[in-house]
């Protein structure tokens, strides 16, 4: 269609058998249907694709390609997404934190998990050091000029009777 490999739906070339293609590289079909050039057919692929590599090296059969299609998920902006799967359709901050999950579940390993969590933790908390101090400045902006004076922002203490 658009320059892709042609393969086989066990996933291997079609003029070299040997050679396995996956991903938005390869035109794959599944019942007279392409499978999308998203990462959800890529994942899927991929664990087909590594058993059929262990088939063809065991002289087991192979398996042909089936697309199933888990649903979408797209960032609507900080915190806010959109995800429609399985008849269930949810947007806003809940289906935010659902498409981050789903995101650190895909990562390879646990160390990819552990780096990508960490970087959110991190992020998280100087927003939030940051919204403190802007949520602050707005406060002291909306006090009285006469309590933002120097005189009146600091406590004196009586110097000989030991009180505030």
């Amino acid at each position: 269609q658009q320059g892709e490999l042609l393969i086989l739906p066990t996933l291997q070339l079609v003029d070299h058998p040997e050679v396995f293609a996956l991903g938005d590289i390869a035109a794959a079909h599944d019942n007279d249907c392409w499978a999308p050039a998203t990462a959800q057919a890529a994942f899927q692929q991929a664990k087909l694709a590594a058993r059929n590599i262990r088939a063809s090296l065991t002289s087991r059969p192979m398996l042909a390609f089936r697309y199933w299609h888990l649903g979408e998920m797209l960032t609507l902006g900080i915190n806010a997404s959109a995800i429609s799967s399985f008849g269930i359709n949810l947007s806003g901050p809940v289906a935010g934190a659902i498409r981050q999950w789903v995101y650190l579940l895909r990562m390879p390993t646990f160390r990819h998990r552990f780096k990508v969590a960490g970087s959110w933790l991190v992020q998280l908390f100087v927003g939030g050091v940051r919204k403190f101090k802007e949520g602050l400045i707005a406060f002291w902006r909306r006090t009285p000029a006469a309590f933002q004076n120097r005189k009146y922002s600091r406590v004196k203490r009586d110097e000989g009777k030991g009180r505030l």
